[in-house]
């Protein structure tokens, strides 16, 4: 797994916390306690990019905007515009931070369907680097599935990620192969999102 050294860094010192749907999206803040998901890496190396989001000034849900490199305050102010300011942090006492995001394609077994997953969650992106960096998991993740389990304790929420043995009985790489050849056929790409466009598709 191929991580840069900035986002690495940002794994050893940055707090951990956490934060944040569509189908074609997986969020971690959907998975219900005792309920782990289970999925498997379509491509072992992330993309990586920032992310920041934005409040619309005339009401409604919050929206990512998505940078290649570390925004400046005024890159995010003039990529904003004026229909969004910044949003707010949870306690609502200050601005939201900018989060360093890992995003891979994943098949999801549950619903036997390509999704994308943003981590903005340094404790997911720290166990995923984990696994990427030992020598037994080294240049094989694909061949693994990952489990992603939540805990909620005393209002805090942990994120536990385990890799394990794919089960050839109730989880079939042609099915899950011929899903994203056919993604890929549609023209699947990542780095739209940078855009503000939908990855599974060009229109």
């Amino acid at each position: 797994m191929k991580i840069s050294d900035d986002f690495v860094s940002a794994f050893q010192s940055e707090p951990e916390n956490s934060s944040s749907s569509a189908t074609d999206y997986f969020r971690p803040k959907t998975v219900e306690p005792g309920k782990p998901a289970v999925f498997a890496l379509l491509e072992e190396d992330p993309c990586e990019w920032y992310l920041v989001w934005g409040t619309p000034v005339a009401g409604g849900n919050n929206k990512p905007f998505r940078f290649l490199e570390k925004p400046s305050d005024e890159d995010i102010e003039l990529e904003l515009g004026k229909a969004f300011t910044r949003a707010l942090n949870y306690e609502k006492t200050d601005t939201d931070k900018i989060y360093k995001c890992l995003t891979f394609p994943i098949f999801n077994w549950e619903l036997g369907a390509v999704q994308v997953f943003e981590i903005p969650q340094i404790s997911i992106a720290k166990q995923f680097y984990t696994y990427g960096t030992e020598k037994a998991y080294r240049n094989k993740l694909l061949d693994y599935d990952f489990k992603l389990e939540k805990e909620i304790t005393g209002g805090k929420t942990k994120y536990n990620l385990r890799v394990i043995p794919r089960d050839e009985e109730e989880h079939d790489d042609l099915v899950m192969q011929k899903e994203w050849k056919r993604v890929q056929k549609a023209g699947f790409d990542l780095n739209r999102l940078l855009t503000d466009g939908n990855p599974f598709s060009e229109g």
